[in-house]
């Protein structure tokens, strides 16, 4: 079976899908490790929701076989994400294996209250500002853009990076997610 690495995103309509769409299709880097990622945008009903898809064919798509593997997912994600800066408007994004499975109706399965009336997100996604309010706004996202939150702190960043610990990485997330 596939673990294809991809960005999933949820968009409001259909012109908005399209031009997210528009937005990814075809972008493309080199990775620290010198391969060349393309990226492929479409839209895809999974489980009954309609969203997009960014994945790039020249990943591994049978998991992470090997060092080289992880830190070109790890570098996969630090971009894409990176790439939601300026994207056009979507209500939800999530960039992982199999990311295409936890679609944004998902996302009350991972709130946790703490008790005092506060609510934790564990996703690390991106959200749009109206969907952080209808989660109850949960305490632990930060400003990832104007109108989006995002549960991507360094924390996460950190844990993300205790399997290969590679300096090109640290170095790549500092210089495109500098505050």
């Amino acid at each position: 079976m596939a673990m294809i690495f991809e960005l999933w995103a949820e968009c409001k309509t259909v012109k908005a899908s399209q031009c997210f769409m528009r937005h990814f299709e075809g972008h493309q880097h080199t990775l620290v490790t010198g391969r060349m990622a393309v990226w492929h945008a479409g839209l895809e009903k999974v489980y009954g929701v309609t969203g997009i898809s960014v994945d790039s064919r020249e990943l591994n798509r049978y998991g992470i076989a090997n060092e080289k593997d992880a830190i070109e997912q790890e570098e996969a994600e630090l971009r894409l994400y990176h790439r939601l800066l300026t994207a056009p408007q979507f209500s939800y994004a999530y960039a992982a294996r199999l990311a295409s499975h936890h679609a944004m109706e998902d996302l009350q399965e991972f709130l946790l209250d703490t008790g005092n009336g506060q609510r934790i997100l564990e996703r690390d996604c991106v959200i749009a500002d109206d969907v952080w309010h209808t989660l109850g706004q949960p305490v632990n996202c930060r400003p990832f853009r104007p109108g989006y939150w995002s549960f991507l702190s360094e924390h996460q960043w950190s844990k993300l990076f205790e399997v290969s610990q590679s300096p090109e990485l640290l170095r790549l997330r500092r210089e495109l997610f500098a505050a």
